[in-house]
């Protein structure tokens, strides 16, 4: 392999995924407000005076003493969201819950020191967010086997209007470079945090190759997506689950597209994917070893540069404040100095190159898309270990992409754009949190994976621990809601309409791409016998 994780980045760019940071150095860094309100740690005001949370066990109360002094002095300094309704009310009522996980977790890390080896946390993360997220319309998957997109390189290579909006999308991510640079230039210190940040997010943009130009051979586009994989291994996927959605009475035609349609692929395989699942996410390069280069490195690496939770101070220079989140540090003024454009959140018309469009104006185009025969389930959070190998450090990073990925494309189908949906990764007792989104360009989806400066959670700290539950407990009940409403009936109906149709759209996998190879070379063997 020419260059570390160069298998993951083609990977990427074939389906017109681009990694960005979360630090809204410029206007056009600044992820979903969805997620920029569920990362903020949530207390209620009462809860400090008329009724304060509930008493615990003993082998707790110490960790509940430490995590209230640690909460004084955090709310004094930092903003926080008020939570209401029921999720004031389960954080009570698991608050002795989340102090276990948080005991359990400094049990395994004080094992681990005692006799120098990895972390085992994994089961600690897993429980926690099966107890939070338990509700009779969510369910959390464990090992869950997840169906990949299919190759948008490989399916538009042969479109002149493709081929325009993936330079233009190309050219729009140099730009996005350059305007890190630039702002790590503006920076007062430019040993600080932030200007460090940048250029770590520069280092991570310009490995990304971009879609194949027309120059390239064709058929080896083709063959590189023959190679990629079909689905890959989650260790959590916790979804909505909206139940009803196809029943017994639907036509064989929608039961069979809302069968091959799911995130999560029906046991019974198509013998072409069959044969394609195996080892492959592994082949392709999730297991690539950090890079020597050691800015790039540090620039995949999730847990080399974070956002603190409530409760960690900064250790490091690589820490930055969780207000980075809402609002621009470096002024878009001081960019517009340097003469660097803002990007483009639709393509320009062939008229006008520079035109721009907002972003809540853009139309999505993306088409809605389903599940199961007897509901739809819509991810909320995807969940990867990182194994206690050193040589498979990067797994769980790797695996957050393709996952990442694959939610934002399924989210994208269903018809929500810019809709988040969450990914942890975590690393013993450490995790961090970022999200993937989609968007309509130009009459195409691409996805862009918040990949640097995530929120990290430590589950030995108590009130860090308090934090990852809120956000657990509001993903829940804000996230949940949202996306319920948003796939209301008139949608669901809209959705069950086009899939019925058999609509192109519908068929994102890389299980469609591989039926639709099949067909296509059963039809050249006919047409070569009937000669």
């Amino acid at each position: 392999m020419k260059k570390p994780s160069e298998a993951m980045i083609n990977w990427l760019w074939d389906r017109t995924t681009a990694l960005h940071s979360l630090i809204p150095l410029t206007d056009m860094s600044a992820p979903p407000p969805a997620y920029i309100s569920l990362i903020y740690f949530a207390w209620h005001t009462d809860w400090d005076g008329s009724d304060p949370l509930p008493t615990v066990q003993n082998p707790y109360r110490r960790l509940r003493r430490e995590l209230l002094l640690a909460k004084d002095s955090y709310c004094h300094a930092h903003e926080t969201h008020q939570p209401i309704g029921p999720v004031a009310t389960e954080l009570r009522t698991d608050l002795e819950f989340i102090l276990a996980a948080c005991a359990q977790a400094r049990c395994q890390s004080e094992d681990a020191a005692n006799k120098g080896t990895h972390i085992t946390c994994d089961f600690v993360w897993d429980t926690l967010i099966a107890k939070l997220l338990h509700d009779q319309t969510f369910q959390v998957r464990h090992a869950a086997v997840i169906a990949l997109p299919r190759s948008t390189t490989a399916d538009r290579y042969e479109e002149p209007k493709w081929h325009y909006c993936a330079r233009y999308t190309v050219g729009q991510h140099k730009i996005y470079v350059g305007k890190f640079r630039d702002a790590a230039e503006l920076v007062p210190y430019a040993r600080s945090p932030l200007a460090t940040q940048a250029l770590d997010a520069s280092a991570t943009l310009t490995r990304s190759p971009g879609p194949g130009p027309r120059d390239h051979v064709h058929e080896a586009i083709l063959d590189r997506a023959s190679r990629d994989p079909v689905e890959a291994i989650c260790d959590a996927v916790a979804t909505v689950s909206l139940p009803g959605f196809v029943d017994s009475t639907a036509s064989p035609a929608l039961r069979h597209a809302a069968r091959s349609f799911g995130l999560m692929p029906a046991s019974l395989l198509a013998p072409a994917t069959a044969i394609a699942r195996g080892e492959t996410p592994f082949y392709h390069g999730i297991c690539d070893l950090p890079s020597t280069h050691e800015r790039l490195a540090s620039a995949y690496d999730l847990f080399c540069a974070n956002i603190p939770s409530a409760g960690l101070v900064a250790e490091t220079d690589g820490f930055l404040n969780l207000d980075m989140s809402s609002f621009s540090s470096v002024p878009d003024s001081a960019l517009e100095k340097k003469q660097v454009p803002c990007l483009a959140c639709v393509p320009p018309s062939a008229q006008s190159l520079n035109s721009t469009v907002d972003c809540d104006a853009a139309a999505p185009y993306c088409t809605p898309v389903s599940e199961d025969p007897l509901a739809l389930d819509l991810p909320l959070l995807f969940v990867n270990h990182t194994p206690p190998e050193k040589v498979l450090s990067y797994v769980g990073c790797h695996k957050h992409r393709l996952s990442a990925t694959t939610g934002a494309a399924f989210l994208g189908a269903a018809g929500l754009d810019r809709v988040p949906v969450f990914s942890l990764v975590t690393d013993g007792c450490r995790g961090v949190i970022t999200c993937a989104w989609s968007e309509a360009f130009g009459g195409f989806q691409r996805i862009k994976i918040a990949e640097r400066n995530g929120v990290l959670f430590d589950l030995r700290n108590p009130l860090s621990a308090f934090h990852f539950a809120t956000f657990l407990v509001r993903l829940k009940h804000e996230h949940g809601r949202m996306l319920r409403e948003r796939m209301d009936e008139q949608a669901l109906a809209r959705l069950r309409e086009r899939l019925e149709k058999g609509e192109w759209e519908t068929r994102w996998t890389m299980s469609h791409y591989i039926e639709e190879q099949e067909k296509t070379s059963e039809g050249d063997l006919e047409d070569v016998v009937s000669e």
